[in-house]
């Protein structure tokens, strides 16, 4: 539900010297680990590193299966839709929805499964958009901190599997914002408006549908919801 720009979003996390915000709490991995493993010995607590963008899809898994000792082979990892990050314009939109919505779907409450699970990513994920970049200077930030944080966790000694450098992003490439961040006009934002629209139509309806063929199979009255 937030209303924040990414500018913003990004200058309260480098103003937060106290590391003190959500964002900190649960993106300072090395503060993560300190908490939880601080009665625990080193040998006891595992860091599983996520593979690089190019590495086969399933990499993570295969990681966290073998330090389980289990076969990554042996199951079923085919799932109907992956967690797709929103494209800058779709980003937008959703910021803007927020705005109007205010506090009308609550969180906790239906915001969840209404606004995050069918129109971000059912409807909105699906889209593309361009793809979301910090600008040069916060760029730096984040890799100075990434570089940190695995400093940290090399330091406590604990057991990794995969490698510390895939904490730290690459270099800066030519997709920054060359001077700062850009915000969709109205009429950028206006096909994907009336794009996400439809397709909520569509979900409706095929809810409707769902819930009458129940009806008429259980000969009981099924309330409607998304």
């Amino acid at each position: 539900r937030s209303t924040r720009t990414l500018e913003q979003f990004v200058a309260d996390a480098r103003g937060d010297a106290a590391r003190s915000s959500w964002f900190w709490q649960v993106q300072d991995f090395a503060g993560v680990l300190e908490r939880w493993g601080a009665t625990l010995p080193p040998k006891q607590v595992h860091v599983i590193t996520v593979p690089p963008a190019g590495t086969p899809p399933d990499g993570l898994w295969r990681r966290f299966a073998t330090l389980l000792g289990l076969d990554p082979a042996a199951f079923d990892t085919d799932l109907p839709r992956s967690n797709t990050s929103l494209g800058l314009e779709q980003a937008e939109l959703l910021r803007q929805v927020n705005a109007t919505l205010g506090d009308r779907l609550p969180l906790p409450g239906p915001y969840p499964l209404v606004v995050k699970n069918v129109l971000a990513h059912r409807i909105l994920e699906t889209y593309p958009g361009t793809r979301l970049a910090l600008a040069p200077g916060d760029a730096v930030f984040a890799a100075e901190q990434s570089q940190a944080v695995a400093d940290r966790i090399a330091a406590l000694g604990i057991h990794v599997v995969g490698d510390l450098a895939e904490l730290t992003p690459p270099a800066p490439d030519g997709r920054l914002a060359a001077t700062g961040y850009h915000v969709p006009d109205a009429e950028a934002l206006l096909p994907h408006s009336v794009a996400a629209i439809a397709d909520l139509l569509v979900v409706i309806n095929n809810r409707r549908k769902a819930q009458d063929l129940i009806a008429q199979a259980t000969d009981h009255p099924v309330r409607f919801a998304l």
